[in-house]
């Protein structure tokens, strides 16, 4: 797949995907063992096993999703609730709602069966991954207006294939800027 051209990217919402990205990255990264792959990824959903040639669930994954966007800030659906009825602007909707999900993926023994030490090591590394991504929404929050951010509910993941984590999706209210012109 080639670079995308400059001139088609997203930058009403890719800046915002990339700044959680980088403020999880700096969290993740002050762990003792930081994931191996920390990156942005595309998709309904985040697969650790789509290399042949290497288990990115072992090496640790951590990643940033787009998960959707909405209109979102009228009067009668202030964000982070979706304005589904209302009428668009000549210069589109007011603001967009971004769901972004973060997640983490890490490997546990699946050669016998776990010990009640071996859960709770798995478990602390589950949570201490929950950790940075909490710590990632104070360093999105504490660069944005925090009524601009929004969080959904940490979920966990697996244990399936080997591997165990969790997700968390964070919406960010992002203000129309003209950027389609969508008159004639």
């Amino acid at each position: 797949m080639t670079e995308p051209n400059p001139a088609d990217l997203d930058l009403l919402l890719l800046p915002i995907a990339l700044e959680l990205l980088e403020c999880f990255r700096t969290a993740l990264e002050l762990q003792t063992d930081p994931p191996g792959n920390i990156c942005l990824r595309a998709g309904d959903a985040v697969a650790a096993d789509i290399g042949q040639t290497f288990d990115e669930c072992c090496e640790g994954l951590a990643w940033v999703r787009p998960a959707g966007f909405y209109m979102s800030g009228t009067q009668t659906s202030p964000f982070p609730s979706p304005s589904t009825d209302e009428a668009i602007f000549a210069c589109g909707v007011p603001a967009w709602g971004f769901s972004m999900e973060m997640g983490a993926l890490r490997c546990i023994p699946t050669n016998h069966r776990l010990t009640c030490t071996e859960w709770a090591n798995v478990t602390a590394q589950q949570l201490a991954d929950a950790k940075a991504m909490r710590a990632a929404v104070c360093c999105l929050e504490a660069a944005h207006d925090p009524g601009d951010v929004a969080l959904g509910t940490w979920s966990p993941l697996g244990p399936a294939g080997g591997c165990l984590g969790g997700t968390w999706t964070v919406s960010f209210l992002v203000s129309n800027v003209c950027e389609v012109n969508c008159g004639p």
